[in-house]
Parts: structure tokens; sequence; C-alpha cells
């Protein structure tokens, strides 16, 4: 079966830090306008570190689109006052 090549339009690229101390935090990254309906968002990540050592599972971090100009990072932490630490990388490819 012979699938339809996609012609790539636009790519963006970026790097997000993000920490949380036994809560949800949200950062919000502007981006070029792109057509929601033809991206595909790539994310990468260095994992939770936890002040003191390594999350073990305590934290979770994610990404995705608000809107066509929003990119939103969450981090999530359960550990009591430790805090969780992330860098988020990110890829947005836009398609004709």
């Amino acid at each position: 079966m012979l699938r339809r090549s996609r012609v790539v339009k636009n790519t963006q690229r970026g790097q997000t830090s993000i920490s949380a101390t036994n809560t949800t935090t949200t950062t919000d990254v502007a981006i070029s306008e792109v057509d929601l309906t033809k991206i595909r968002l790539i994310t990468s990540g260095t994992g939770m570190a936890i002040d003191g050592g390594v999350a073990n599972g305590q934290g979770y971090v994610t990404a995705y689109l608000t809107s066509s100009t929003n990119l939103r990072v969450v981090a999530y932490s359960n550990n009591g006052t430790l805090t969780a630490h992330s860098v988020v990388g990110w890829e947005i490819i836009e398609y004709y």
C-alpha cells in the first residue's frame, strides 16, 4: 500500500524548563500560528528530577496545543515539599 507523502510547510522548535512543588504547574509558550489539523507535536524531556533525588514516579510532564498559537507544558509533582524539575524539548511540524 502506498502512502501519500506529506510535505513539510514549517517547523518550530524550542525548549522549556518547568518546576512543580506538590501541585500542577503550567507554562504557556507562544508559537507562530499553525493549522491544528495539519501538525505533529513531538516532545522529549530529561524526565523529572526531584531536589535531592530522582522522581521515581512522583510526577509527570506533558505538552499539548491549546490553540493555533499556544503550546502548553504541564508539570505535576506529588512529592510533598520537594520540587520536581524538568526540561522539555518540543517540535511542531506543520504539513501542507
